[in-house]
Formats: C-alpha cells, sequence, structure tokens
C-alpha cells in the first residue's frame, strides 16, 4: 500500500478519527474565537500525534528492552529450569485447547525452544487463574495441558499456583528452587518486563539468567508504504507497557520486593 492509502485507513480507525475530530474542532473553535479552547484542543492533537505516529514510545520501551537483547539462544547458559512467566495466553471457550494466544505468546514459544536446545531439563510455568461462569481456568495448567499434546510431553512440567503478579511468580519458584535443590533457573518474558522480573525473582532468592523475548520497539523497522502520519493505536500500546512497568517498578520497590 502507499503512503495515502496507509493514512486514510489509519484515518478510519478510532484513534485516527478522534484525532480528526480534535482538529477539526480546533478549527471551529478558532472560527469562534475561542482561543483558549481551541488551544487545549489542539495541544490533545499535538499529543496525539506525538504518541501515535513518532518513535517517542518505541525510543522508551527501548531503553528498558535493550539490555535483554537475545539473538542466539545457543548461547544462553544452561540451567536447572526454564521459568516462563504468565501473559502468554487467556481462556476461550472458542479456542482450541481452551486457549487464545495473546502477544506474549513469545514467553511460551522461547521457553520451549530453550528446553528443545537442552538449555534446562524442567520448565516452570507461571500465569494468572481466572474464573467463568463459576468455574476456575489457570493460565499454567492451560499451557501444560496444551504442551503435553506436543513432542515435549516427557519434559517434566511444573506449575506455579495462586500467581497475581510477577511478585508470587517469585515466591512459588523460590520453593521450587529449595525442594528441588536448583541453583538457578532461566527466566523468560518480555524483554519490557525483564528489569522488574529479574529484580524481584532475585529479591526472594532466585538466582536467573534474563532471557528476554517479545520485544516491541521498532525502531528503524519502517512501514509497508511509506510513513503514517495520522496516529496509530500502537503508539498508545507501547506507551501503556513503558508506564506500566515504570510504576510497576515503584510500586514493587515501595512494597519491598525490589531493590533500587
Amino acid at each position: 500500500m502507499g503512503i495515502l492509502q496507509n493514512n486514510l485507513m489509519a484515518l478510519a480507525g478510532p484513534v485516527g478519527l478522534v484525532w480528526l475530530g480534535l482538529i477539526l474542532l480546533m478549527f471551529r473553535l478558532l472560527k469562534k474565537s475561542q482561543r483558549g479552547a481551541a488551544l487545549f484542543a489542539g495541544l490533545l492533537a499535538a499529543l496525539m500525534t506525538v504518541v501515535g505516529s513518532t518513535p517517542v514510545p518505541d525510543r522508551l520501551l527501548e531503553q528498558i528492552e535493550r539490555p535483554y537483547r537475545t539473538s542466539d539462544l545457543q548461547a544462553v547458559q544452561s540451567a536447572d529450569a526454564v521459568v516462563v512467566l504468565g501473559g502468554g495466553l487467556r481462556y476461550s471457550q472458542l479456542a482450541p485447547h481452551g486457549l487464545d494466544l495473546t502477544a506474549g505468546a513469545d514467553r511460551i514459544v522461547t521457553g520451549v525452544e530453550l528446553v528443545r536446545l537442552g538449555k534446562a531439563p524442567n520448565l516452570v510455568l507461571g500465569g494468572a487463574t481466572w474464573t467463568v461462569r463459576g468455574r476456575e481456568h489457570s493460565e499454567p495448567e492451560l499451557t501444560r495441558q496444551w504442551l503435553a499434546s506436543l513432542p515435549l510431553s516427557g519434559v517434566p512440567m511444573f506449575i506455579l499456583p495462586d500467581c497475581h503478579n510477577t511478585h508470587d511468580e517469585a515466591l512459588n519458584t523460590s520453593a521450587l528452587l529449595k525442594q528441588w535443590h536448583w541453583k538457578r533457573v532461566l527466566l523468560v518474558t518480555s524483554a519490557y518486563h525483564m528489569r522488574r522480573a529479574a529484580a524481584v525473582f532475585q529479591m526472594a532468592g532466585v538466582p536467573v539468567v534474563c532471557v528476554g523475548c517479545d520485544f516491541q520497539a521498532n525502531l528503524g523497522g519502517g512501514s509497508e508504504g511509506g510513513q503514517v502520519f495520522v496516529p496509530q493505536l500502537g503508539g498508545f500500546e507501547k506507551l501503556e507497557w513503558w508506564i506500566h512497568e515504570e510504576v510497576g517498578w515503584e510500586f514493587y520497590r515501595l512494597k519491598g520486593w525490589i531493590k533500587g
């Protein structure tokens, strides 16, 4: 697609429509000499432009992803277990095995690949639990059932129970280390989440080797057909992930779950 078509398609999206509405509102308010209100509408449109159609969100996200770039899984150190944090799927009545893969499904793929490469003999699965129509559905149990149907079924798989957040996953993994006398684990999660995850695991007494995945920053990646000037949802999602990690870091620090 060309530049014009890309921008027209972006303009038809919800973010693009709101952006266009703000610009039209700004001109209408200027016509009525309501300069203050027009300035406010214009500033909102400018903010949307910065977030939705510039590299700013990518640059923010890339700062926290950069330390965990892993181009060759063969070079990763060996450990006693691969720990895959939750966030790779959600429950769905209509999907095969009852699971719907999310953007974080790279975590599961990376964890399985590490086991396939012989980097660890055990696989530990984290994640949340949902209650749907009075019945509980566990993310790690759904993942285990799915993986058990694959040729990976001979690998011992452990489920981390009752995990509401990364801190719970760290405490449950610490209990496994003590029970099985493991020395260290390969910690697999999205690269933008790794800084906080590694800190809370280390605080819980779990030595980790960080294996980042699910990289979201797209610096220099470009887009098919040329630059899209109309704001799109992707930039807002990346900004949300960055804010979530920055706020999460401070929250964990105040709770005493990490040092920093």
